[in-house]
């Protein structure tokens, strides 16, 4: 990236070897990681900022000021977060909300410095500057926390990334497993001198702080152990009330939905604040269950890191994708009772040990023996896939939804009109009595085209009131002042000038785009269906309840179930069915035209 022309590295994009020496910031990112709209824009303009540029301190090989890398907040996808119920209960609701600002880090907010999860922007100068010697080579697997300790992280928690989530429980632990294996990798770091690429020992550069986000990561593994531990003694041998020892090892599961439920019983009603925290106490539940599993997983990872890092030296970058393990894994029972056999025999364990050496805690041991024997068959029920079942609408909910279009598209059908070039106008208010609003926006103009194409569905108008209305909006449309194609935000509907000030809403635009290729896709459709569809007659019917409430609808006796209606008998019922209603308010005289 620098223009060297002495490394293995390959361009994939044509016409990238054009730029190579004159890169100055490199934005990284996983595969399942998505980049929204404006966001390296914003990664770009908080690294390049005068107070954030890294002063490096050359003969400890670190940066001591301002910042060489950025690690934005990284969020989950919503389609990620909603794949099985174990990613709907650990992934958080998902997707991105882009009215959050800040949210507060314990390390960025003391210290300002953050913690580098993989996923940023880094200034490719500084990095290689400080790294290309740095590290030896083929002995470390999560070199993330490494590099920010080098470079110094800030974290920009106004900016969000958003990144997948594994799909089960299997992968997750897959991911655990991996992911201890690369904290414990780092232990050489932890003292107070390291080897760098060329195997020569010198002065480790990190700081106090550098060492303790280490430190934090491998205590932070080992807890699952202690908790197992402190469980299998408080139940079997420890004096006191076995429920003492068995709170102690759970609190880190059930703390914090405790707190949430103790302060929403005070602000919300009971049945409200449970709702709030009932996931927080499921997901416990579930981290209870599988705790012997993580604990066994944290024990053959961090034993398997120590042989292999102090004895072998083999197999330190043992690593796999997380999309090749999703599609490695078979989220089966036996494969999960496989994977977990761990826990099974734990919980046997467990229960033969109390009943042997403590009888009176029996009950509570065979009820935490019981949860882990039957941990494989809970992850694999919450690991399954969720499938997205459509509820159907009650009969009298489908009349209220219709009732409610067909007044919503009455505003539609009233004031795009001639008067206002048929295009809609703003709003029309009420109270106070100030009528309607004669201005208009791309957006409002997408409503209305939205609104046209509803209503064809809907059976309000028929496929050639669709296009004539079509029509007459967009020759309105091509006669509006644009700038470089795009609509202004707002136009007078009478005269169609552009209201001042001027100024373009890529919002509106994108919208009005949108709503556009959905109209022709629409309009694509109905060129296949009849011109009088049985749609027809249930648009009636929705008109008729508004304009004679509490009259049955007169039912032709040629309306089947689908298809088209016969032209002629269709057109002689309507003309006797209006001959027999009056037309005497705006709902009637609707329903007449």
């Amino acid at each position: 990236l620098l223009g060297a022309g002495d490394t293995s590295y390959t361009t994939v994009s044509p016409g990238l070897e054009k730029i190579q020496g004159k890169i100055r910031y490199v934005i990284t990112l996983d595969a399942d990681t998505r980049l929204p709209l404006d966001t390296a824009k914003k990664l770009i303009g908080t690294l390049a900022h005068p107070l954030h540029r890294a002063v490096v301190d050359r003969k400890r090989g670190v940066v001591v000021k301002g910042y060489g890398l950025i690690q934005p907040r990284i969020g989950i996808g919503i389609e990620s977060a909603h794949q099985s119920l174990f990613t709907r209960l650990f992934a958080g609701s998902g997707g991105i909300d882009p009215y959050t600002t800040a949210v507060s880090d314990v390390y960025q907010d003391l210290f300002g410095e953050g913690i580098f999860t993989g996923k940023g922007i880094y200034d490719l100068q500084v990095f290689h500057e400080l790294l290309t010697d740095a590290i030896p080579e083929g002995c470390v697997l999560s070199h993330d926390l490494l590099e920010g300790s080098y470079l110094r992280t800030g974290l920009a928690t106004d900016i969000e990334l958003l990144d997948g989530y594994p799909g089960s429980y299997a992968a997750f632990a897959a991911r655990q497993h991996r992911w201890v294996r690369g904290d414990w990798q780092l232990l050489p770091w932890l003292g107070r001198r390291v080897r760098d690429r060329q195997g020569r020992v010198v002065a480790n550069p990190l700081s106090s702080l550098s060492k303790w986000k280490i430190f934090d990561n491998l205590r932070r593994s080992a807890v699952p152990i202690g908790q197992l531990a402190l469980i299998f003694l408080g139940l079997a041998w420890l004096p006191g009330h076995p429920l003492v020892w068995l709170g102690l090892a759970l609190l880190p599961y059930f703390l914090s939905p405790l707190a949430g439920l103790v302060r929403g019983l005070m602000v919300l009603r009971p049945g409200q604040a449970w709702r709030e925290e009932g996931k927080a106490f499921l997901q416990g539940l579930l981290l209870t269950a599988f705790l012997p599993h993580q604990a066994w997983l944290a024990l053959d990872a961090i034993a398997r890191t120590l042989y292999r890092l102090l004895v072998s030296r083999r197999h330190l970058l043992e690593w796999v994708t997380a999309a090749e393990v999703e599609r490695s894994l078979k989220n089966d029972l036996p494969g999960f009772v496989r994977r977990m056999q761990g826990a099974v025999f734990l919980g046997v364990i467990l229960i033969a040990l109390t009943a042997w050496m403590r009888p009176g805690s029996l009950a509570w041991a065979s009820a935490l023996g019981i949860a882990w024997v039957f941990s494989p068959w809970l992850g694999y029920q919450t690991s399954r896939p969720l499938k997205r079942r459509p509820e159907p609408l009650e009969e009298e909910d489908v009349r209220l939804i219709r009732r409610l279009a067909r007044r919503t598209w009455a505003y539609y059908e009233d004031f795009a009109n001639e008067e206002n070039n048929y295009l809609p106008p703003d709003n029309y208010q009420l109270d106070p009595p100030n009528g309607l609003a004669y201005r208009t926006s791309p957006t409002n103009i997408g409503f209305l085209l939205m609104a046209v194409a509803a209503a064809r569905d809907f059976g309000f108008i028929t496929t050639s009131d669709l296009i004539h209305r079509l029509r007459r909006t967009l020759a309105t449309i091509e006669k509006l002042e644009t700038w470089r194609g795009h609509l202004f935000n707002w136009y007078h509907t009478k005269t169609l000038e552009p209201l001042r000030p001027l100024f373009i809403s890529t919002v509106d635009s994108g919208n009005l785009a949108g709503y556009l290729l959905v109209v022709a896709r629409a309009v694509a459709e109905y060129r296949q269906q009849p011109l009088w569809g049985r749609e027809l007659l249930l648009g009636l019917r929705d008109t008729h309840q508004l304009a004679f409430p509490g009259e049955d609808f007169p039912w032709p006796d040629f309306a089947g179930k689908a298809g088209s209606l016969p032209p002629e008998p269709f057109r002689q019922w309507l003309q006797g069915l209006k001959e027999r209603m009056p037309a005497e308010t705006p709902w009637q005289r609707k329903f007449h035209r």
